[in-house]
């Protein structure tokens, strides 16, 4: 693990913080995804996205898992995601979180997908 990546990681994790506990994740395996780099980091001034890229038979897709900080940062720093998930292949780009954020991403043709889960 990079210095740069565990500074950043110290740096914002605390953004982060408030939308991992409306998570099912804990902040210890949140940060372990983030410092082995299962996850990408994308660090704002003052926000943080937390991302993951992976192949699915129907594509490559990325997942963002968490976002926090400054709402007009975070939708900058989304440019920027969706230009390197385009990048890297990428047909999809999903998300998920508190239901404040369809109306912020809607603008961003970004359409509300029903899907429920059971756990096991």
């Amino acid at each position: 693990m990079g210095e740069r990546l565990l500074s950043e990681w110290a740096r914002l994790s605390p953004v982060i913080l408030p939308a991992i506990k409306f998570g099912k994740l804990t902040f210890r395996q949140v940060e372990e995804k983030v410092l082995s780099m299962k996850w990408t980091l994308w660090a704002g001034e003052r926000s943080a996205i937390l991302t993951e890229v992976w192949v699915s038979a129907f594509g490559r897709r990325m997942m963002i898992h968490y976002a926090g900080g400054d709402l007009p940062e975070l939708l900058r720093m989304y440019e920027v995601v969706e230009s390197a998930a385009r990048g890297v292949g990428c047909s999809v780009i999903l998300m998920s979180g508190l239901a404040g954020w369809k109306r912020v991403f809607r603008s961003k043709g970004f359409v509300d997908e029903n899907l429920i889960s059971k756990e096991l």
